[in-house]
């Protein structure tokens, strides 16, 4: 093979006479704005920024859980991957805030239907939030979300047809969509859910799970588990377990082993340190298990040093703005931002999206890094002192720089 180099002055010359096409495109181009291009408006539709719904009913699942049908308001909602959620922005006493709740309805209900279920507990470690809805959401109100997001789903490529999906509390929801959709679109699919819950009067959706059981029979398995059953009851009791999982794959005809299916897990962080121990016992490769954490980060939860040290200060940078307020160190940085009004980005509140993504100028953070998770900062994030509010504690008083939050200006109209 011939190689045949130029010289430096060539390049010279070609990058000369690039500028010079450049200048004569730019002198024959329109006066006026190039229409958006079919691409641009169709990534419009598909990834909005926010999206506006109208309540147009509430169902009670439970006696401390809602399902909200949000009713997309001038447009149809935008299409959605079972498994994702929204975020929902809020406007709470002084404070303004967002937070994630996974979409309970199914895809077609959305392009049909022209709306999406989401499903609010009011516990399962999410503050004051789930409480607030609850007491304030109704028919006729409007709400502001963003676009569906999230990547707890199921993929044909990556995962197994045959699901274990493991859930506790309101981390149920998503898997309404995950099993309805795989169940109804690929006739060799199977799954097993297994619910965790208080008692059957906890069990969000019970009566849809009961009946899929029913209408897939042999392919969907129900296995509800409870902490305090009922006196006479019959079924799994405690703890999701390995045992449980093993001796229940037994009994599904044709069987499978623990490495042929994908684990779902969906609930508050005390569920998954539970599950982590129990698979771990397992013969399954890292690359079968998918999580979703449905906790609010405190250092309760397990999550970073002890608490109990004095309020630190916080000089927040934002764009041309320099505010200083105080934090509670038991508490995120994201937190401490939403309290002072300031409407930080944020989507998942769990680390992996990177929408909070912030820089970290000085002091010390500590955060929660746990092995076998994913919490979405790069290498040269933290090369270069990003960091994400959501899952950070501020260890010292701290500088950062934060992002403006693209819809701010829209929660005015709410």
């Amino acid at each position: 093979m011939k190689v045949k180099i130029h010289g430096p002055l060539r390049d010279i010359l070609a990058f000369i006479l690039h500028i010079n096409r450049r200048k004569r495109i730019f002198k024959r181009a329109k006066a006026f704005p190039v229409e958006p291009g079919r691409m641009n408006i169709l990534s419009e539709e598909l990834h909005p920024l926010s999206q506006r719904f109208i309540i147009d009913s509430v169902i009670t699942e439970t006696a401390d859980a809602n399902t909200y049908r949000l009713k997309g308001a001038g447009r149809r909602p935008a299409f959605f991957i079972p498994g994702q959620y929204i975020s929902i922005n809020l406007q709470i006493g002084g404070s303004t805030l967002a937070r994630p709740f996974s979409i309970s309805s199914m895809p077609q209900e959305a392009a049909d239907g022209g709306y999406y279920d989401i499903t609010v507990k009011n516990s399962d470690g999410g503050g004051f939030v789930g409480r607030w809805i609850m007491e304030n959401w109704k028919a006729g109100t409007g709400v502001l979300s963003s676009g569906p997001a999230g990547a707890f789903t199921w993929e044909r490529l990556r995962d197994c047809s045959t699901l274990v999906c493991i859930a506790g509390g309101s981390g149920v929801t998503p898997f309404k969509p995950i099993i309805g959709s795989l169940l109804s679109g690929d006739p060799s699919s199977r799954a097993v859910l297994f619910q965790g819950a208080r008692n059957s009067g906890d069990l969000i959706f019970r009566k849809f799970w009961e009946e899929t059981a029913k209408k897939y029979d042999g392919r969907f398995f129900y296995v509800p588990v409870l902490t305090e059953p009922e006196s006479g009851r019959q079924g799994a009791e405690g703890f999701i377990t390995a045992d449980l999982i093993t001796r229940t794959m037994k009994l599904i005809p044709g069987g499978f082993t623990a490495d042929e299916c994908s684990y779902f897990i969906c609930g508050p962080e005390g569920l998954h340190s539970f599950i982590d121990k129990e698979l771990s016992g397992l013969d399954i490769s890292g690359k079968r298990i998918r999580r979703e954490e449905y906790s609010v980060n405190t250092r309760s939860s397990g999550v970073g040093s002890p608490g109990g040290k004095k309020v630190v200060s916080l000089t927040v940078r934002q764009g041309d703005s320099n505010l200083e307020i105080k934090a509670d160190p038991d508490e995120t940085v994201l937190v401490a931002l939403e309290r002072a009004g300031l409407d930080p980005p944020s989507l998942c509140r769990t680390g992996e999206c990177g929408w909070c993504r912030s820089r970290l100028v000085s002091g010390k953070i500590s955060g929660n890094k746990k092995p076998g998770r994913r919490f979405g900062l790069r290498m040269a994030d933290e090369k270069f002192g990003y960091f994400h509010p959501c899952s950070a504690f501020p260890e010292s008083d701290l500088v950062i720089e934060i992002p403006p939050n693209p819809v701010k200006n829209l929660r005015s109209s709410l």
